[in-house]
């Protein structure tokens, strides 16, 4: 069984404003302690809903 890999990488992405607004809405309510976080968040609930990492 081969070893899970993480790697370190930086995506710059631009989103409509109410996105950006959902995303710091999450941070200014405690739900995240920064946007990347929030994406981060968001994603992991997409990958969750949707029937996970795909491959």
């Amino acid at each position: 069984m081969g070893r899970s890999r993480r790697f370190d990488v930086r995506v710059c992405i631009s989103l409509p404003q109410k996105y950006v607004d959902f995303l710091r809405g999450m941070v200014e309510a405690g739900d995240a302690e920064s946007i990347s976080q929030a994406v981060r968040k968001c994603i992991g609930a997409a990958m969750e809903k949707f029937g996970g990492r795909g491959g």
